[in-house]
């Protein structure tokens, strides 16, 4: 991975459907969630971890079918993207998922969605599209 981001940026982007720029963004802030420390063996780097993760994500592909092109057990794949999705929740969250506070905030944000009738007894609510 490391290669293709140094000698084929464009490469890389069309593989993760991410520019490079975003990449090495997400890794600066993800990366001290998800380095493991060194044990026994060479943990996965997390630059490889948030690769693996995203192009799950982005691709649909089952873990089993992408064991070939990542040589990393399905096993792995699976908490790895959990590991990798609970810490984009985690760092993300407070600045992506606000609340509103006050009731204004709420009608602000609910009027942002449109108004559906319903049925005979003309209930009304609103959802998004």
């Amino acid at each position: 991975m490391v290669k293709l981001m140094a000698e084929h940026p464009a490469s890389f982007t069309n593989f993760m459907w991410m520019a490079l720029t975003m990449f090495d963004e997400l890794l600066g802030r993800l990366a001290p969630r998800i380095t493991n420390q060194h044990t026994y063996r060479e943990p996965l780097t997390s630059g490889l971890k948030l690769a693996l993760t995203l192009r799950h994500l982005v691709s649909g592909n089952k873990y089993a079918s992408m064991n070939f092109a990542w040589r990393i057990p399905h096993n792995i794949q699976s908490l790895v993207a959990k590991e990798v999705c609970q810490a984009i929740i985690d760092e993300y969250a407070d600045e992506v998922m606000v609340c509103p506070s006050t009731p204004e905030g709420s009608r602000a944000v609910a009027d942002k969605f449109p108004i559906h009738e319903h049925g005979e007894r003309g209930i009304t609510w609103r959802t998004p599209i």
